[in-house]
């Protein structure tokens, strides 16, 4: 079994976990660079492919809530149950440290400095502040997508909205209650995607909303409570490989036949799309825990050092990828390279382009803005 690598109390390091969150920015990249430069292949079992594996970035952001979840929540439990508190402001600092610095500049990037060199502006109604003030998905639930440069910081803003509320919830709430605290919540998330929302914005209520969001990072949190249970933690580690198989191949299943699953609910209906992700967020969460702890799994995917490396910029990677994206397509289409439904050939070239220069960039930002306040936050805490 991997280890956890112990620093000081509020600093933990699970191993795998940077590479699952380089394979979770993956699958969003790839859904984005699909829908982006228009590919169709001729081919039906090839649209199919794609429509069915290529296009799952909103799963890639869910398991990012679930992972986000579960490392926060694991840290301000084990901060409270080692003091009998928890000091909100140092943490509030270590996540400004950590995001904010990424996020602003994405932010004056996308809605000034490519609009002032004659680049893409969106749609002049969505609001700017909301976005600063990390509210951005709400105005994607009002809008939808008006600006797809930044249309990737609403989890940001879900995130950070999290990120306020959160240590003051665990604060008040009584370890004894903590379980039926958040399966309160998971409750109270999925009633909003049930019930509290129809016409004609409700497809991006379900997308975009907190309440829509918030099931994800509680049951990330329902496991990080368990990882505090010796007992608990001793059954996922002897897991039986057999269990571990059984579990990833109804996981993936399910992933690939959702469009089939959607398709069965009624035109006016809602009810599948509200719960389905539900049980996607507890996959992630076995996956989470089966990576962490499991001592039977088939395979660690941190074993692979070069996707343990990426996922430490994944935060780079996920905040600038769709203005590389952009930036790609805009200098191709000027010097009529890229057209408006690409080839094969043109398709995996612009793809590969992107995705090169989208680490170059993250890499850059990883090492000359990143790291300076990530070695002030490290004074607080280690990285988490």
């Amino acid at each position: 079994m991997k280890k956890i690598k112990t620093k000081k109390l509020s600093s933990v390091y699970f191993e795998n976990l940077d590479a699952l969150r380089f394979i979770a920015f993956l699958v969003v990249f790839l859904h984005h660079i699909f829908s982006v430069l228009y590919f169709k292949p001729e081919s039906v079992w090839a649209n199919e492919f794609i429509s069915r594996c290529m296009m799952n970035g909103n799963l890639g952001v869910n398991f990012f809530f679930v992972l986000s979840g579960f490392l926060i929540t694991y840290l301000l439990l084990k901060e409270k149950e080692s003091t009998d508190t928890i000091v909100i402001n140092k943490f509030y600092l270590r996540r400004g440290l950590r995001i904010w610095p990424l996020y602003f500049l994405v932010l004056l990037i996308s809605f000034y400095i490519i609009p002032a060199c004659g680049g893409y502006k969106g749609n002049p109604k969505i609001n700017h502040g909301l976005y600063f003030l990390f509210m951005g998905n709400f105005d994607l639930v009002k809008h939808g997508v008006g600006n797809f440069l930044v249309s990737v910081l609403w989890s940001v803003s879900i995130e950070e909205q999290f990120y306020l509320f959160w240590p003051l919830l665990l604060l008040i709430v009584p370890m004894k209650h903590m379980v039926k605290f958040l399966t309160l919540v998971v409750i109270l998330s999925i009633s909003f995607r049930l019930f509290a929302h129809t016409g004609k914005s409700m497809n991006l209520m379900l997308s975009y909303h907190t309440l829509s969001c918030i099931y994800n990072l509680a049951v990330g949190g329902i496991i990080a409570y368990l990882t505090m249970n010796e007992q608990a933690i001793e059954k996922i580690k002897k897991m039986s490989r057999l269990l571990i198989i059984c579990v990833y191949i109804a996981g993936i299943a399910l992933i690939v036949i959702q469009k089939d699953i959607l398709q069965l609910q009624d035109k006016d209906s809602h009810y599948i799309e509200a719960v389905l992700p539900l049980f996607y967020a507890f996959f992630f969460a076995f996956v989470i825990m089966e990576q962490v702890f499991a001592e039977r799994s088939l395979f660690k995917v941190g074993r692979i050092p070069f996707l343990t490396k990426l996922g430490t910029i994944s935060y780079g990677l996920y905040c600038f990828h769709m203005i590389v994206i952009y930036i790609v397509m805009n200098r191709l289409t000027v010097y009529k390279f890229s057209t408006g439904a690409p080839g094969p050939l043109l398709f995996a070239s612009e793809s590969a382009l992107a995705f090169a220069m989208t680490l170059l960039v993250a890499w850059l930002s990883y090492r000359f803005i990143e790291k300076p306040f990530l070695r002030y936050k490290s004074r607080l805490s280690a990285a988490e």
